[in-house]
């Protein structure tokens, strides 16, 4: 196991050193620094199983020598050594990046080698699951494309096969009420009201599956792009519930890949879905725009405000949805509620721009 020491006190260099060097568990290789410029500069240029760092030193004092020598290098495992017991500053320690900490008064030789042991063991078995986290996520992010593709290639036979071969039928019942009618048959009058019965039904079936083909993947999203998409939500949204919803766009032709366009309007249609069902609003206000290469969505509402305590719970499946699809795209999501003032979320995505071609391939 390779150790570096960066402790500024000669003495208690040399007695962490021998402490090392006298445990007979691990073979040690230790390499000492006495400022933590040279502590950096070693983790930089040399593979280090574990730094040994000492908190005060004459470049670098208190937490921030800890958070300076994490950032270099938040790979490596960091044992603390501090000069008091301090239950607050342990914590503090803990949060910024430490495995461990220990008291230089109290330590002991078997103390020390278990401490390095066990804090590059802890690293490791974070090493493991950051990895897991990471495929686990890259994996939803291929879910989420592929659940896309299907949704659309089902919207596509509902419209191409169901809806064409609805109108047709709509045109040949109405071929036969013509036909009917030119017989002159007794039973006209019954079959008349019965063919116009039947045609009224088929027209609502269309107009159903006309919703559902939309609801499952919008043409315009692909046809005409994110801002078009987002601007008909609005307004489907406002006939649909009744609540007035205003849209405000920075950029008519804002060009957004395939994917992350799909994240915002899903996300969009999401939020609108909450106003409609919890909000108990009258007035609703969507804002997009692209910031250099960050897109933002604002929806805010003027309902009752939702109760802090249901933002982050378990059970807001809804919530916990927006933000999974936001963080598969490295996005963020705030939702900030106000009792009696209302609700906003805001999504903040990163924004890659598709090529030309591309470009030209999403938006027709």
């Amino acid at each position: 196991m390779r150790i570096l020491l960066v402790e500024d006190n000669s003495g208690d260099a040399r007695l962490l050193e021998l402490m090392l060097k006298e445990s007979g568990s691990l073979t040690l290789e230790v390499t000492h620094a006495d400022r933590l410029s040279k502590g950096l500069a070693y983790v930089a240029a040399m593979p280090i199983d574990v730094v040994v760092l000492d908190l005060s030193l004459p470049d670098s004092q208190g937490v921030e020598t800890l958070v300076r020598m994490h950032a270099a290098a938040e790979w490596v495992p960091i044992v603390v050594l501090t000069s008091v017991e301090d239950e607050a500053l342990g914590l503090a320690l803990v949060q910024a990046g430490a495995q461990d900490y220990l008291v230089k008064g109290q330590v002991t030789g078997p103390l020390l080698t278990r401490a390095l042991r066990y804090a590059a063991e802890r690293k490791r078995t974070e090493e493991k699951l950051r990895s897991s986290f990471n495929l686990l996520r890259t994996l939803s992010r291929r879910l989420e494309v592929i659940r896309e593709e299907e949704r659309a290639r089902i919207a596509r036979e509902l419209h191409d096969e169901l809806g064409v071969g609805l109108t047709c039928f709509k045109i040949d019942l109405t071929r036969i009420l013509t036909m009917i009618a030119d017989a002159g048959s007794k039973e006209y009058a019954k079959a008349d009201a019965k063919i116009r019965s039947m045609i009224e039904d088929v027209d609502l079936t269309i107009t159903s599956v006309q919703r559902i083909v939309t609801e499952l993947r919008p043409a315009m999203l692909d046809d005409l792009g994110l801002v078009a998409a987002i601007e008909w939500q609005a307004q489907d949204f406002e006939r649909r519930s009744g609540i007035i919803c205003r849209c405000t766009v920075g950029e008519e032709d804002a060009h957004v890949d395939r994917e992350r366009a799909t994240v915002v309007f899903r996300i969009c249609q999401e939020a609108l879905t909450n106003v409609a069902r919890h909000a108990h609003a009258t007035h609703v206000t969507i804002r997009f725009e692209e910031q250099a290469d960050l897109l933002l969505l604002e929806v805010y509402d003027n309902g009752e405000g939702i109760p802090q305590e249901k933002i982050s719970a378990p059970g807001s499946l809804g919530l916990l949805g927006m933000r999974e699809r936001a963080a598969l795209f490295g996005g963020q999501i705030d939702i900030i509620g106000r009792p009696g003032e209302g609700t906003r979320i805001i999504l903040r995505l990163p924004g890659t721009k598709p090529s030309r071609q591309n470009a030209d391939t999403v938006h027709g």
